[in-house]
């Protein structure tokens, strides 16, 4: 912190005690065991580490010289991912506005001046989600993913078991490798191209369309998704239901150009 700040209740701050410590190092052994700390949790609901267990927490410490060096390297290593990160931001936006410009027909491809056509979504494939799970089912640690409408296109924290993950899978709808999931609740349109990795969805709120790539191919269709106004239904928090999601329109161009697209 480079600023004046507060520490509340539910932080602690570890201060330097010794001379044979370098902070910068110490952050960087802690930020490494961040997920053994974090499980010395203890506690329903919001958990909490008790001092003694932070206290009495291993970490291996080098000598200072050598605190000092590792320090250096892993700080300017974060000074290069800091500068990469904001420059993916700036490519990420001049992208976004091309979509835009693209996709809406504002700016066409040379030598391209066919009319589009525009298709609802659900002439494209049948909407589809995969088998509810319910909360007994799912733990904090686990073999399969289990992504909610928090953590889509995010990190997964619930999992469902391997024996589970393979029953509902079989039984029931369950996305190709490249099929387009969207998030049709809190965020709506969010889109996020199936790995193919394990992984589970939680029904209503993550959706995709079974597309056999006929009318379109899942590519563009992942780009067409971004320039979409859905049309929602205002409850508590926003929500695309399936009617809405099925009589969306999308503009699409002749094959040819969407595959340069």
């Amino acid at each position: 912190m480079k600023s004046d700040f507060w520490s509340g209740g539910h932080n602690y701050s570890l201060q330097k005690i010794s001379n044979k410590v370098n902070n910068l190092c110490l952050y960087h052994i802690l930020k490494s065991y961040e997920k053994d700390i974090m499980k010395l949790g203890v506690g329903s609901g919001l958990k909490n580490i008790q001092l003694k267990a932070l206290k009495d927490f291993e970490i291996p410490l080098p000598p200072l010289n050598e605190q000092i060096a590792i320090a250096n390297i892993l700080s300017a290593l974060d000074r290069y991912l800091y500068a990469l990160r904001a420059l993916i931001l700036k490519k990420e936006s001049v992208k976004k506005a091309l979509s835009f410009e693209l996709l809406s027909q504002r700016k066409r491809l040379k030598g391209f001046n066919q009319n589009w056509q525009r298709v609802r979504l659900g002439d494209i494939g049948k909407p589809c989600m995969c088998k509810r799970v319910m909360k007994h089912q799912t733990t904090r640690y686990g073999e399969i993913p289990f992504y909610k409408i928090g953590t889509f296109g995010n990190t997964a924290d619930a999992f469902i078991s391997k024996k589970l993950f393979l029953e509902y899978k079989t039984k029931y709808s369950f996305p190709k490798k490249g099929d387009i999931l969207i998030s049709a609740s809190g965020t709506i349109g969010r889109a996020v191209i199936y790995d193919g990795k394990p992984a589970y969805f939680q029904d209503s709120n993550i959706v995709w369309i079974d597309n056999d790539e006929t009318l379109v191919k899942n590519d563009f269709l992942f780009y067409a998704y971004s320039n979409i106004k859905w049309n929602t239904e205002h409850t508590t928090i926003l929500r695309l239901y399936n009617d809405n999601f099925r009589n969306t329109l999308i503009p699409l161009p002749l094959l040819q150009t969407y595959k340069i697209l």
